[in-house]
């Protein structure tokens, strides 16, 4: 039980309304029951109760972006998050280090000291999404705090490292907790370069991930990376432990240095973009008069990804539809995703259905034969919410999980809803020439106005007469003798006669 009310309906009423409310912990469709107890003497008590479903989504995607500068990268970062409603963003760019002197005190400075006890210790695990934007942590805080990050992304926060001079090798993060949460093994010596002609070159992952399809269509989607601008820096890393979507190609087709990385750590998500320059694909598509949308939309799908959305998850139920009824065969379909989102034809799946009383039901998932689909049956024995899980592993991984909720009731046969219907009931009178009068109307006078209109309609008319003779009824004649006698013998009692 979530949340129960006691109400007093002190009045003749039809409808009472009453508030609810609740905070769903989780995002996707969710169902509920809404139910009365049977009152004493109630004739209908299968409408006590109500199953009925919520989507439950996102307000807002709580982004915090650390900037090491106010660079092009951070304005055009910003521009593509701020643009997007469903995206709640906290930036801080950082103009001045601990250490630089002034010479006035701090509450005279417009620029103030970073806040790190209370984003660190406090205010991180209230975001999901965490991007680290060319920062060096080595000019603000101790490492200690980079703990905090790694435990973020543990309990299934999202990380984003761009690059430039302060990130990766460049920013000192080979040596902190972050080289084991971050995409990419960084070796301490690989540094940052400038001055290169770089295009971006999808890899065979890179063409089937959420995050880089700029396009629904396949080749349009390859067609619309080789058309945007080249880059010109990059931050060399080691090699890639998770998935690389992007490489970055020299303007000869030589190179192929890791681009863009995508990874897991714990319950969370990472990413790793090895260049500042994610800018260009937005300033210099507006100044040839383009459209901004790959550059924006790129950044949004990258944030969406590591907040874990459903619609970017590597388990997917398929729609189960209305409700059921007890004694109804179900027939579930999932998808299975590998971390590039290739159909993971290889996968093991874990079903279990949760019943309306927390019993825990577990299913076969028969692999079907297009690649990384499944299917399993059920049949609901009872009425209520249930919820099946999944849960997908591939060599012994975790790929990922998904749910769903869903209802089981029998439908209502005709005349076992008890709810009043007002227009029903206009039709009918107005169909047999009566009047309709609601219950709230009723008094004296429209009381008396319905018995004269009724006499208008059907006259009250005398339709047979009969005459009964008080002695062919023996017990009444009997009853009348001995009254008349009680009072004769009374009057003469008392001297009256």
């Amino acid at each position: 039980m979530i949340l129960s009310r006691t109400i007093t309906i002190d009045r003749d009423s039809f409808e009472t309304r009453l508030s609810l409310s609740y905070t769903p912990r989780e995002v996707g469709p969710q169902s509920f029951t809404l139910s009365i107890p049977v009152q004493p003497g109630e004739a209908i008590a299968q409408n006590n109760h109500r199953d009925f479903k919520l989507d439950v989504q996102r307000d807002k995607i709580r982004v915090l972006t650390l900037s090491g500068s106010p660079s092009w990268n951070y304005r055009f970062l910003r521009l593509g998050l701020k643009q997007d409603p469903s995206i709640d963003l906290v930036s801080f760019v950082f103009l001045r280090t601990p250490t630089d002197s002034v010479d006035v005190p701090d509450n005279q400075l417009s620029l103030i000291p970073f806040p790190i006890d209370e984003i660190f210790l406090e205010e991180l695990r209230n975001f999901d999404v965490l991007i680290l934007d060319d920062f060096s942590h080595r000019s603000y805080f101790n490492i200690v705090y980079l703990e905090k990050v790694r435990d973020f992304v543990r309990d299934g926060g999202g990380l984003a490292m761009l690059g430039g001079v302060r990130s990766f090798d460049s920013g000192g993060y080979a040596e902190s907790q972050l080289s084991e949460v971050l995409p990419v093994e960084m070796d301490g010596k690989s540094g940052y370069e400038i001055g290169a002609e770089l295009r971006a070159v999808l890899t065979p992952a890179g063409k089937g991930h959420p995050i880089t399809r700029l396009l629904s269509d396949a080749q349009a989607n390859e067609q619309a990376w080789k058309q945007l601008p080249l880059l010109t820096t990059l931050n060399r890393v080691r090699r890639v432990k998770g998935e690389t979507l992007l490489l970055a190609n020299t303007s000869g087709g030589r190179g192929g240095a890791p681009l863009l990385a995508v990874g897991r750590f714990g319950k969370g998500r990472t990413l790793a973009f090895m260049s500042d320059d994610l800018w260009r694909w937005n300033f210099i598509a507006v100044g040839e008069k383009e459209s901004p949308q790959h550059h924006l939309k790129l950044v949004r799908q990258g944030v969406r990804w590591l907040a874990q959305e459903p619609a970017f998850e590597q388990v997917q139920i398929g729609s189960i539809g209305g409700a059921r009824k007890p004694g109804e065969k179900m027939d579930f379909k999932i998808r299975v995703f590998k971390d590039d989102f290739t159909p993971a034809s290889n996968a093991t799946v874990r079903l279990r259905v949760i019943g309306p009383d927390g019993e825990e039901i577990p299913l076969e998932a028969a692999p079907e034969p297009a690649e990384g689909e499944f299917t399993a049956l059920f049949t609901p024995a009872k009425e209520g919410s249930y919820r099946i899980e999944a849960e997908a592993h591939l060599a012994g991984r975790l790929l990922g999980k998904g749910s769903k909720n869903f209802s089981v009731a029998f439908a209502f046969e005709e005349g076992s809803d008890g709810r009043p219907r007002p227009e029903v009931l206009q039709q009918i009178a107005a169909t047999t020439r009566g009047e309709f009068t609601p219950i709230a109307a009723w008094d004296e006078k429209s009381l008396r106005a319905m018995a004269e209109r009724l006499e208008r309609i059907a006259p009250s008319e005398i339709v047979e007469r009969r005459q009964i003779q008080l002695w062919n009824t023996l017990w009444a004649f009997f009853l009348v003798l001995t009254l008349l006698g009680s009072e004769w013998w009374l009057r003469r009692k008392w001297g009256l006669i």
